[in-house]
């Protein structure tokens, strides 16, 4: 977006042959929008993901053109809507070809870049379940990782030797000679108020040092069930967050809501004819459902079900639900019956982001299987969240798990950066279908493996 923006201010210059002249603090909003515009297709191309370097070069390229293009539609949009801040033909001339430019050095750089770069780890071990652990952050495939080796400490003999570069006493030295920049201290290994102290030192000296629970995180955006402790929900529930959940995040969802149902009201019309004309029954499907800390409200949709769907009895929807009607199955894969929950983000009973609200039926059964779902009322409910953008329709209390770690980690990182990037994936989403199976895969193989490991049993490959 930075690159944009200058591209446009090199260009004004030029034209106007003098730096930064007046008129282009005239064309400032306007350059603002194609900066804005154009890093959002960016992200949602997901030219900005770990995976986008394996792409194909032309398929790179083209989507930066794309890119592009869009911010400058967007630019001359805003530009017939305030007269005074559209951009001069000749500066867009100019400021176009540079900002192609610039970004295609700057996303070639970037591949070049997170393909050579790898960060090197070790994991700190006090006993077998530590090695165990280890071993199974190893057999995780990461391209940006490069796993060196264990560091025992209080004496304990490794399993493994070979895989051993030192004991704890003279860790400053191994990090140092071995290039190592992040330590990974696992569950029990903090006990000792020398080991303790000396983390610090290492923290203070530029190391990242990082937990079990932080290295989930900071791979696959979820924490996994397992390693959630009283010590990280209290954690969650800091501060800094409670003050945008009471102010920022109301002001957000205003804003949000009441510019999509200005540009869906088109969309939500004719999806009330379809349905309307397709099938018998109302339009809309009124439900309770539970809202922050349990309270009920009723959540509306537009009816993508047979009427008759639930005569024995309340059940989970799947993607290929043998309920939906034609017109239903189109609407639901793009979360176009979700359009009138907008109206629950203006009146409050709902966030824009958030956990799905489940209805209390669901919420009681879950809870009885899965002992930490209830955390997930603790927060508003959205019409989009994390682990809708993560992982997909699921009918099972597995999917469940899978999804309560991702709305776990939002909880802890909620913010409005969070809720913007949240935002981008849902227009990723909607365009593709529904979120894809294989983005949950990693965290569902690793979540399965490290409860083997926990239960004592032997450490599977993940491939």
């Amino acid at each position: 977006m930075g690159l944009i923006a200058l591209a446009f201010a090199l260009a004004a210059s030029m034209r106007f042959e003098a730096w930064f002249p007046p008129s282009f603090f005239d064309y400032l909003p306007a350059v603002f929008v194609a900066a804005g515009a154009s890093g959002a297709m960016l992200y949602i191309f997901g030219l900005y993901s770990r995976y986008a370097p394996r792409r194909k070069r032309f398929v790179q390229n083209s989507l930066i053109m794309v890119a592009i293009i869009m911010g400058i539609i967007c630019s001359l949009g805003y530009g017939s809507v305030d007269f005074s801040a559209r951009i001069g033909r000749g500066v867009m001339l100019i400021g176009a070809p540079i900002s192609i430019v610039f970004l295609f050095v700057h996303h070639f750089y970037s591949f070049r870049h997170s393909g050579r770069y790898r960060e090197k780890l070790a994991c700190l071990i006090a006993g077998s379940m530590n090695e165990r652990q280890a071993r199974l952050i190893q057999s995780v495939e990461q391209s940006h990782t490069e796993f060196v080796g264990l560091i025992t400490i209080d004496g304990y003999k490794a399993e493994n030797s070979q895989e051993v570069i030192g004991c704890f006493h003279e860790i400053e030295s191994v990090l140092r000679n071995r290039e190592i920049n992040c330590l990974i201290c696992l569950p029990g290994t903090l006990g000792n108020e020398g080991v303790l102290n000396m983390i610090r030192r290492l923290r203070y000296s530029g190391v990242n040092v990082f937990s079990l629970t932080d290295m989930c995180e900071d791979l696959f955006q979820a924490v996994p069930l397992q390693l959630v402790t009283n010590e990280w929900l209290l954690h969650c529930s800091g501060q800094p967050r409670l003050f945008y959940m009471r102010k920022l995040k109301r002001v957000f969802d205003i804003v949000v809501s009441f510019l999509c149902i200005l540009i869906s009201c088109p969309i939500l019309a004719l999806s009330i004819c379809l349905v309307r004309l397709t099938s018998r029954g109302p339009v809309f499907y009124i439900q309770k459902r539970c809202g922050r800390f349990g309270r009920q409200f009723s959540m509306v949709k537009l009816r993508t079900m047979k009427v008759d769907a639930e005569l024995q009895g309340a059940r989970w929807s799947s993607e290929d639900d043998d309920r939906l009607t034609p017109v239903g199955a189109f609407l639901r894969k793009f979360r176009i019956d979700e359009i009138p929950q907008l109206l629950m983000v203006l009146k409050g009973d709902m966030s824009f982001v958030g956990p799905r609200p489940e209805r209390q039926e669901f919420i009681d059964q879950l809870s009885q299987e899965i002992p930490l779902f209830s955390e997930r009322v603790m927060v508003q409910p959205g019409i989009t969240g994390w682990a809708q953008v993560n992982y997909p329709y699921g009918s099972t209390t597995e999917d469940a798990k899978r999804k309560l770690e991702y709305d776990l980690y939002y909880m802890k990182h909620m913010g409005i950066l969070l809720d913007c990037f949240v935002l981008l994936d849902t227009v990723r989403t909607v365009f593709l279908g529904g979120a894809k199976k294989d983005k949950g895969l990693a965290l569902e193989r690793f979540s399965n493996s490290l409860c083997r490991v926990l239960n004592g049993k032997p450490v599977p490959k993940l491939s």
